[in-house]
């Protein structure tokens, strides 16, 4: 699962999720199975914006104030944050 989220993730063009999904659903030959696709894509969406939240939040106390100024903390502190 996680090598199919890292390939998704890695895509910048929309435009090509947006033309396979459009496929996807002229190819079902049912409305009750094009509702259900796109249920299931909403879902997905859903889903991972709440994980891309969460991480932000999490990642969120990464970030110091030192001297008035804000800076990240190292990249493997925050890594090692995010996944407690």
């Amino acid at each position: 699962m996680d090598g199919i989220l890292t390939f998704f993730l890695a895509l910048s063009d929309s435009q090509s999720i947006n033309t396979s999904f459009d496929r996807l659903i002229e190819c079902t030959s049912s409305d009750s199975d094009q509702n259900q696709l796109i249920e299931r894509a909403l879902r997905l969406g859903s889903l991972l914006l709440e994980a891309g939240n969460r991480s932000a939040h999490k990642c969120s106390s990464c970030i110091t104030s030192s001297s008035g100024r804000s800076r990240l903390t190292s990249p493997s502190r925050c890594r090692s944050h995010v996944e407690d």
